[in-house]
């Protein structure tokens, strides 16, 4: 597999924690080759499909196309896939959008889908056994019980926005990682990824930082709050 360069942040791909390289930061024309990109170097591919409620009633998705999922995985089989579906806030019979996404994406290898609870109970019976189901948790909206899946993906902002992250939805992940795997996802940078590892996250989807969008600093705040490597 040839893989066009595209460079990543050297923090990134020495912290000591698993990475989803999250390609809906990246331009559409620009996302494939990012997913092979992140997959070249070792990463996860975290990609987000955002359902909306469209103009005509329909629910549309404004995040990272199907076709380009199913692209990154026809490349690269061995690419390893998080497919975080968010539904918005407001999305009326979303359910029906959530079945096509299961069947259109069937044959898809996905190793972990992330969802908040009502999707993620929508979805389950419908993926492959052996994939992996973290429940989407955004604090602001569900408090602070942990809840029970394979994994948590803490959400530090709001889900399907962009934006800077809010460090106080941390404070939650000690106690959850006590009991769950738990990732964070949302403007993390090398700053927010420090704390996130420090509170016992293990997975850290990054984005804008990832791809050269953001400048941070500070490898050593890295190494000293990182557990073992888990790629």
């Amino acid at each position: 597999m040839t893989v066009e360069h595209m460079p990543l942040a050297p923090w990134a791909l020495n912290v000591e924690a698993t990475i989803g390289a999250s390609i809906y930061a990246l331009p559409s024309q620009d996302r494939i080759r990012g997913a092979l990109a992140a997959h070249a170097a070792g990463l996860w591919v975290h990609a987000d499909l955002i359902l909306k409620q469209g103009s005509g009633g329909e629910v549309v998705n404004l995040g990272v196309e199907m076709e380009q999922i199913k692209s990154c995985l026809e490349q690269a089989p061995g690419l390893r896939m998080d497919i975080h579906l968010i539904v918005l806030p407001g999305t009326q019979h979303w359910e029906p959008a959530v079945d096509r996404v299961a069947a259109e994406l069937a044959g898809a290898v996905s190793a972990r889908w992330s969802a908040s609870r009502p999707v993620l109970d929508r979805l389950a019976p419908l993926l492959p056994v052996n994939s992996e189901k973290w429940v989407e948790f955004w604090p602001p909206r569900d408090g602070s019980s942990s809840p029970s899946a394979d994994g948590v993906l803490a959400m530090l902002i709001e889900p399907g926005t962009k934006g800077d992250a809010d460090l106080a939805s941390t404070n939650v992940l000690a106690s959850m990682a006590q009991e769950v795997r738990v990732g964070v996802d949302g403007g993390v940078t090398l700053s927010v990824a420090s704390s996130a590892l420090a509170a016992g996250a293990e997975y850290l989807v990054v984005g804008r930082a990832l791809f050269g969008l953001t400048q941070p600093l500070g490898m050593d705040r890295l190494r000293d709050a990182g557990a073992p490597k888990r790629h």
